[in-house]
Parts: C-alpha cells; sequence; structure tokens
C-alpha cells in the first residue's frame, strides 16, 4: 500500500482543506447547496459552452453555485425577496454580461460587485450570534463570494490567447 506523505503537498492545498472541512462543520446545510449547484453548472458548461467560453468556466460555474442557492432561497422564502431578489439581479446580469463578453471589464463588474457584496456581508457578519444560522449561512457567502474573486482573478490573469482564438470571440 502506498504511503501518503504530507510534506510533498502544497501548504495552501492542505490549508483550504482543512478551512474547508471547518467551513463545513460550521455552516453544515449551508454549504451543500451552493456546491450542488456549482457542480451542475459546471457540468452543463463543460459539456454545452464553446471550447472560447472555457477558460471562464470555474468563475462560471462557482458564482453560478451561488446564484443557484439564491433562486432556491427566495423560491422557499418568498418573503427574503427584497433581500435575495437584488443580489439574483445584479449577480446575474453580470454573469450573463461576463459569459457572453469574456472580457475583462465584464470580470473586473463581477469582481467589484462579490467585493462589495464580501464587506456587506462581513458587517453584517459580525453583528449576528455566531450560532445563529444566519450567521452560518452569512459565512458561507463570504467564503463562496472570495473564492469567485479569487477564480475571477485567475481568468483575468490567464495568459493571452493565440490570435486565431481571439477572432472567434469577436
Amino acid at each position: 500500500m502506498a504511503k501518503f506523505d504530507l510534506s510533498r503537498q502544497n501548504p495552501l492545498v492542505i490549508a483550504a482543506a482543512v478551512a474547508a472541512v471547518a467551513l463545513g462543520v460550521y455552516a453544515s446545510f449551508n454549504l451543500i447547496l451552493p456546491a450542488l449547484f456549482a457542480a451542475a453548472a459546471w457540468l452543463a458548461l463543460r459539456n454545452l459552452a464553446p471550447s472560447a467560453k472555457q477558460p471562464a468556466l470555474p468563475a462560471l460555474a462557482w458564482q453560478a453555485g451561488q446564484l443557484g442557492w439564491f433562486v432556491l432561497g427566495l423560491v422557499f422564502g418568498p418573503q427574503a425577496l427584497m433581500q435575495i431578489g437584488p443580489d439574483i439581479l445584479i449577480l446575474g446580469g453580470l454573469m450573463i454580461w461576463f459569459y457572453l463578453s469574456l472580457n475583462r471589464f465584464a470580470a473586473w463588474a463581477l469582481i467589484a460587485y462579490q467585493g462589495l457584496s464580501v464587506a456587506v456581508n462581513g458587517w453584517a457578519f459580525v453583528h449576528a450570534p455566531i450560532t445563529s444560522p444566519t450567521d452560518r449561512a452569512l459565512a458561507v457567502h463570504i467564503v463562496w463570494r472570495v473564492v469567485a474573486i479569487a477564480l475571477t482573478v485567475q481568468f483575468i490573469r490567464r495568459p493571452a490567447a493565440p490570435a486565431a482564438a481571439d477572432k472567434a470571440l469577436d
């Protein structure tokens, strides 16, 4: 049987795994729904999106997980329309713009929106009881948005596409 050597693993990967487990223990069910939506979006985009759109797949699928969670929250809690509705409209609109254009300006708009939302969610997180269901959901929102920002920055920083691929995007 092969031995698993932690010394050969990237410390950031290990830290991310530990943080993910801790978040899962703390947030429990709140983490499952956006993850399922993200996985479904990943599979759909991987199989249906044209190859020119594939570089944006991680950022789009991750944020689609969040958007799906919002939509489901609105379906089961229509009284939260004023809280969730603007997020659905703005995030959904920015994601559609990003998917259709795949330009850096649309990516930066998504980053700006997610960054502003991290600040708003962080403020609400600090002002809610740590054991409340609201705080558990907010913790997932914050982490999800931070990862969305990182994935979108990764899209922006990707190597330039060959000239032939750039013409396909126009």
